[in-house]
């Protein structure tokens, strides 16, 4: 239920699970949990925020974790820095 509603106060709409690829990288801490909004010039980057270049979907490109509540903390960490350095 947090999640909803963080993912509610920030406006972000997705969470994308990209699944371990082969056995053996499944055995590795991987981050595959992503949460955002789907966006950039082909729709195909889930970022922080809708950007409109790729340039600026480098920088807000969600960050990932291995479970839904760590891609959480990561995104809303990453948000909250980035709104205050730029």
């Amino acid at each position: 239920m947090i999640t909803e509603y963080m993912m509610h106060r920030f406006g972000w709409a997705d969470i994308c699970y990209f699944g371990p690829r082969t056995f053996f990288q499944s055995l590795k801490w991987g981050e595959r949990w992503h949460i955002g909004v789907w966006t950039g010039p082909q729709n195909d980057l889930l970022c922080l925020k809708p950007c409109k270049t790729n340039e600026e979907c480098e920088i807000w490109l969600s960050p990932g974790g291995t479970t839904i509540k760590l891609a959480m903390i990561g995104a809303i960490s990453k948000y909250l820095y980035l709104k205050k350095v730029k």
